[in-house]
């Protein structure tokens, strides 16, 4: 089976962890004891152990061609940028003293008034991990 470096982390859309691969395709790389026991996947340490580390490609070894992966890599880093500006602005304005209304009108503010273009080409850690809500 061909192997690949780990390239990055991200979740899915049901918080499994996916290894992105050097070659473009993802690999999911889950923690569910007995039947895959990868404790190194929970923490943002044990992600950062494991870059560059040769895994294999089961996609590679069926000839499937990856998708250009940096699109995807820009709207993950968008979408982090302004899920933090929105709770940072929600939080500010409840220390304020406005009401939930207010304060999720300053978070949208906020959101609106991102800079984009450093954000969409900033290179992003690609072990951290996303906000916690």
């Amino acid at each position: 089976m061909a192997e690949q470096r780990i390239v990055g982390f991200r979740q899915d859309e049901e918080q499994h962890w996916v290894a992105e691969l050097e070659c473009g395709h993802a690999q999911h790389v889950r923690h569910t004891p007995p039947w895959q026991v990868r404790p190194w996947v929970v923490t943002p340490e044990g992600r950062a152990g494991r870059l560059g580390t040769p895994i294999p490609c089961g996609q590679c070894d069926a000839g499937q061609t990856p998708a250009d992966p940096e699109p995807r890599r820009i709207a993950e880093r968008v979408r982090s940028a302004l899920v933090q500006t929105a709770l940072a602005a929600y939080a500010d304005a409840g220390l304020r003293g406005l009401c939930h209304e207010g304060a999720w009108e300053a978070a949208v503010s906020a959101m609106r008034q991102v800079e984009l273009d450093p954000v969409a080409t900033a290179r992003a850690s690609a072990a951290e991990s996303p906000p916690s809500s």
